[in-house]
């Protein structure tokens, strides 16, 4: 269950920075960056737990 939570994270953070990442370079403010940044987390997070969850 928590491998599929972690999973479900990670595709979200993907998704987040498939469709926003050209407002990263068209309007770039504060928000945009500090989301994508959070997004980030998200994945590098559930990957780890990933990794983790498969030893």
């Amino acid at each position: 269950m928590r491998q599929l939570f972690a999973l479900f994270w990670l595709v979200l953070g993907v998704i987040y920075l498939f469709f926003n990442i050209s407002d990263l370079f068209t309007a770039f403010s504060f928000k945009s960056v500090l989301l994508s940044l959070v997004a980030l987390f998200v994945i590098a997070i559930s990957v780890g737990d990933l990794k983790n969850n498969r030893q």
